[in-house]
């Protein structure tokens, strides 16, 4: 189990080891749209903010089965991308956490900056 942190300073659980029930229930009967973190799985798609969001949103019903509902929750939760990263990873399947690492490691390196006129002509010299 993980924990998560809501906006009132509040910890609540988040489990991110989800099962097919649980996306069912939340697609059918609350209407939630699992498609975003799904895609992630599957396809080569930009991670971003909403598919970590989704993916707390999951893993947080899924420690919490009468919690609350995808909007409620969406007022209560601040993205923290360190907290919900590893919740996204869980929730990949193995090939797809090596993948995301993959491309997390390579979006997130720092790209070597140009030097400008000023500088190239101060390192002639």
């Amino acid at each position: 189990m993980s924990k998560i942190t809501l906006l009132d300073g509040t910890v609540v659980e988040a489990n991110p080891k989800i099962n097919a029930y649980l996306l069912h229930t939340l697609k059918t009967k609350e209407g939630f749209k699992t498609s975003l973190v799904l895609n992630s799985m599957v396809r080569d798609e930009t991670i971003d903010e909403l598919v970590l969001v989704d993916a707390v949103f999951i893993s947080y019903r899924n420690a919490n089965p009468d919690g609350m509902k995808y909007e409620e929750f969406l007022k209560q939760y601040e993205l923290d991308v360190e907290e919900a990263a590893p919740l996204l990873m869980a929730i990949l399947s193995k090939k797809g956490r090596s993948q995301f690492a993959k491309e997390f490691i390579k979006k997130t390196k720092k790209k070597p900056r140009r030097k400008t006129h000023s500088q190239q002509s101060k390192s002639k010299k």
